[in-house]
């Protein structure tokens, strides 16, 4: 994998090398024209603690946004400039989180007022898990900037930590102040950061405040709009979001199969209420997922073909049922069916994780509480839980891998039979 990233790599430096930009040192960095080198040192009990932490599933239920991973005083060399006493903290959900090879924030002011690179205050390096082309972070951000969407430049970087290389990283601009003012000119308007969270009542909540919250009425009268029965209120929309910039954000996202962005999941996206005109304009963001097969049973019509799965091997599942918040949810993961303890009945209590691709990844992990129907046992993988599952979720032991397909929530109760074709592949 990684000769082939730096295969697919050489080709496209030698395609973007003809339209480097002299702009500041930022866009030296990042107009994706060569790899940076980039050496990070920190204590290695740090660097342990680091690449070990975890976010356990308590984020994705919870009414509030994730909560952050742990800074840690650091020493940066980035292109030769060696910057002293940086903050350097993991980065990532559930697709790029890793122990070996975590993605990485560098933040050049967390412990000191500094500003070593113009245009830029800190440093975003994803670790290219699902992006193992290397490019496609870097092509889906071309194309959103290309279509008028404002979005992140990026280039790549080739990372070391405490002398051990790390490989090739993407390094992306972030979504901060000197984004805002490049982007659109002025960095006073309130921004906020979705993370698997909708512009609805019920989870507005989720959305990370940024800068500031002062258009939090504005999302709440947009969300209350999105949410009313009957005709959409769409000349009032119109005044709250650019709803052409809007479409054009979303057509990208298809184009390029964004499956893990926010028209498809409703995840790894940023709203500005832009000061120009106070509307709110998304910006797109973790776009590793572009350019990738779907993980997991809905992904199969473009993933590589797996072999048969043994009678006691892992059996892909979705449980349909309810949030502790009373609202629907829909998830699907791998489960070893060789953990079910009553399967006579069609009836499946408890159960564990398995330690390959799952929708909470490696664990090991038990499903606590709750029993469903176990409706198409014999469809392997893509088998169906259905039914009220209310239920906790216990970490065992740490770390997440790739999830599998997310889905919006469902109405299982309506016989639809559209819906039970899309949902039991």
């Amino acid at each position: 994998a990684g000769m082939i990233c730096r295969i697919v790599l050489g080709a496209m430096l030698v395609l973007t090398a003809t339209v480097a930009a002299d702009a500041d040192e930022a866009d030296s960095l990042l107009d994706g024209t060569r790899v940076v080198p980039i050496e990070i040192t920190l204590p290695a009990a740090d660097w342990e603690t680091l690449r070990r932490e975890s976010r356990g599933p308590v984020g994705l239920f919870s009414a509030g946004p994730p909560q952050p991973f742990t800074y840690h005083r650091s020493h940066a060399v980035v292109d030769g400039l060696a910057i002293a006493d940086v903050g350097v903290r993991k980065k990532g959900f559930f697709g790029s989180i890793d122990s070996v090879r975590p993605s990485l924030i560098v933040d050049f002011n967390r412990y000191v007022p500094q500003q070593p690179i113009d245009g830029i205050g800190r440093l975003t390096l994803n670790n290219n898990k699902q992006d193992t082309s290397c490019v496609g972070q870097y092509l889906a951000y071309f194309l959103f900037r290309a279509a008028g969407v404002p979005a992140a430049r990026a280039g790549f970087a080739s990372v070391t930590v405490n002398g051990e290389a790390l490989g090739i990283y993407t390094l992306v601009e972030p979504i901060k102040k000197p984004f805002l003012s490049r982007a659109f000119g002025d960095s006073a308007g309130s921004l906020y950061e979705g993370t698997v969270a909708d512009l609805v009542p019920e989870s507005l909540g989720k959305l990370e405040v940024e800068t500031h919250d002062r258009a939090r009425p504005q999302l709440e009268e947009l969300a209350a709009l999105l949410a009313a029965d009957g005709p959409l209120d769409l000349p009032r929309v119109e005044q709250l979001v650019d709803v052409d910039q809007f479409l054009s954000y979303w057509a990208i996202e298809a184009i390029i199969g964004m499956w893990d962005g926010y028209t498809s999941n409703q995840n790894n996206y940023f709203v500005y209420a832009d000061p120009r005109d106070t509307r709110l304009r998304f910006i797109p963001w973790g776009a590793d997922s572009a350019f990738t097969p779907i993980p997991g049973p809905q992904g199969q019509a473009t993933a590589p073909a797996t072999p048969p799965r043994t009678p006691d091997g892992p059996i892909g599942v979705t449980i349909s049922g309810t949030r502790p918040t009373g609202m629907p949810l829909s998830l699907t993961f791998m489960l070893d069916r060789r953990l079910l303890r009553d399967t006579t009945a069609d009836v499946a209590t408890g159960g564990m994780l398995t330690e390959g691709t799952g929708f909470f990844g490696t664990g090991p992990m038990r499903i606590v509480g709750g029993t469903a129907a176990l409706t198409d046992r014999g469809s392997d993988p893509g088998s169906r839980l259905a039914g009220t599952f209310e239920f906790t979720v216990d970490e065992t032991a740490g770390g997440f891998t790739n999830p599998a397909a997310k889905r919006r929530p469902i109405d299982t109760s309506r016989d639809d039979p559209d819906i039970t074709a899309r949902n039991n592949p």
